[in-house]
């Protein structure tokens, strides 16, 4: 079963609006051209049916939980723009949501309580079937074959591979070798000495082997 909670809440108040203009009870005051919503706001709604989607508001309030008129007032209020002072929140005007509240109560839609106000079973109801309506509104989506096919799966592309790293996967990793102390101090020993240099010889003993050859 399709519930308020189920559907946009836009598209709700939007039909719910047309419904309530059908009852007699509901009729928005004289006032409603000139009045505007709450001290927050710079001037008067601009949309004309303005006060059925108010009344179709609280309706709603009203079946989500009990309410009152102080509860409705902060619901509704907003942040006033104070110029070059910062910003202060306003309730909402408290005489249209008294009226609105009259009007569902008169109407049978909802009735009075230890909280404020509830949803009688003729209100829930009417916004049960407004619901419905709007779900059925929706086109049903269509599950084309097309889409039910499955995404080729993307292949991995193959990375160019360094020269000298070929199938570096494959290869074993190399143990690393265990040195010993006496290996260290051998080799320590080989560094140390000093290599044989050739002795040069002297210029006398030069000029004796120049002399001998002739």
């Amino acid at each position: 079963m399709v519930t308020v909670y189920d559907v946009d809440t836009q598209e709700l108040l939007k039909v719910t609006a047309e419904e309530l203009k059908k009852n007699q009870n509901i009729k928005p005051p004289e006032w409603s051209a000139f009045v505007k919503t709450g001290a927050h706001k710079e001037k008067a709604p601009d949309d004309k049916d303005w006060w059925y989607q108010r009344v179709a508001s609280v309706l709603r309030k009203c079946y989500i939980k009990p309410v009152g008129v102080e509860r409705l007032r902060t619901v509704y209020g907003g942040r006033k723009n104070r110029g070059y002072k910062p910003e202060r929140t306003r309730k909402a005007g408290g005489n249209i949501i008294r009226k609105a509240l009259q009007q569902l109560e008169t109407a049978g839609l909802i009735e009075k309580c230890t909280k404020g106000r509830k949803i009688t079973g003729s209100g829930m109801k009417l916004l049960d079937n407004t619901a419905y309506k709007v779900h059925k509104s929706k086109p049903a989506k269509v599950i084309t074959p097309e889409a039910k096919t499955e995404k080729p799966e993307s292949k991995k592309e193959d990375k160019p591979q360094t020269p000298g790293k070929e199938n570096s996967g494959n290869v074993k990793k190399e143990e690393p070798k265990i040195i010993r102390k006496e290996e260290i101090k051998e080799t320590a020993k080989t560094e140390e000495k000093p290599k044989d240099t050739p002795k040069k010889e002297s210029p006398k003993t030069e000029e004796k082997k120049v002399k001998d050859k002739n």
